[in-house]
């Protein structure tokens, strides 16, 4: 399953036809998701990577989410971009995100798992520009002093290589070590109360 195959159980989440903002662009695969499947989608990201057929606001995010009107989106998307801010911005980031929900709107955050025995030892700390990997547990605490419940929450399952080799050297890693791992991303979905 390549990278746009995995993203698409998370925009069916949205409402049908409804307006969405994706928090960090990169090569725009979850605009092109959106747009085949009807929702009218935006994306902001400081790249100024071309992207044909899709619309992505080239600025900073935090600047962007400060200038937006309030109550504009449906729905925000926000694959791997929570663990670039530290605790004090994430909150700024997180209240500026509610601000720009519709009442029911929904975030959708995708973050590195550290209970994942490769991304806590190695993958987290290759992107330097990484600041902390956020539990699941202190984000819904953030989100829900902002007025956002966090209606589910769980591993992501295709996050990860679920070849047959790469199944069996996992299931023989646990063995070993007696560790469970667990896959590399995990999700958090809440609803603007």
């Amino acid at each position: 399953m390549d990278n746009r195959q995995k993203q698409y159980k998370y925009a069916r989440e949205f409402k049908k036809g409804g307006t969405i903002l994706e928090l960090g662009s990169g090569a725009g695969d979850f605009l092109y998701i959106c747009a085949e499947i009807g929702l009218k989608a935006a994306g902001v990201d400081r790249s100024s990577e071309k992207r044909e057929g899709v619309k992505v606001i080239k600025k900073d995010i935090p600047a962007y989410l400060r200038t937006v009107k309030k109550r504009q989106y449906d729905g925000v998307y926000a694959r791997h971009i929570l663990e670039h801010f530290g605790e004090k911005d994430l909150n700024g980031l997180v209240k500026d995100i509610a601000g720009t929900l519709k009442e029911e709107g929904k975030l959708i955050a995708i973050l590195p798992n550290i209970k994942n025995i490769g991304v806590a030892t190695t993958e987290f700390w290759k992107d330097r520009t990484h600041v902390k990997p956020h539990t699941s547990a202190e984000l819904k605490v953030i989100f829900e002093a902002h007025d956002l419940q966090v209606i589910r929450s769980g591993v992501d399952n295709d996050s990860w290589d679920n070849s047959a080799i790469k199944r069996g050297l996992r299931i023989i890693r646990t063995l070993i070590s007696g560790v469970k791992n667990e896959p590399p991303d995990y999700y958090i979905i809440a609803v603007k109360k």
